[in-house]
């Protein structure tokens, strides 16, 4: 997808058809695309609030400290 058709499609989807994009070709691809980046940073930030949940009964059973109650 170029850049030009991403800023055409900022103007509207008249005058981006009238300069020669493909409005249903650039709508689709760039929901494909930020359906790809959602799913990449969920996908990495996922782990990590898995293992801040785990991390402190973890540490507590692997130092056998008492448990705290707050």
């Amino acid at each position: 997808m170029q850049q030009g058709a991403v800023r055409a499609l900022g103007l509207d989807p008249e005058t981006a058809a009238g300069l020669g994009v493909r409005v249903g070709r650039a709508r689709l691809g760039l929901t494909v695309l930020g359906v790809v980046l959602a799913a990449t940073a969920t996908g990495a930030a996922g782990p990590i609030g898995f293992v801040a949940l785990t991390a402190p009964q973890l540490a507590q059973r692997l130092t056998r400290a008492p448990q705290l109650s707050w």
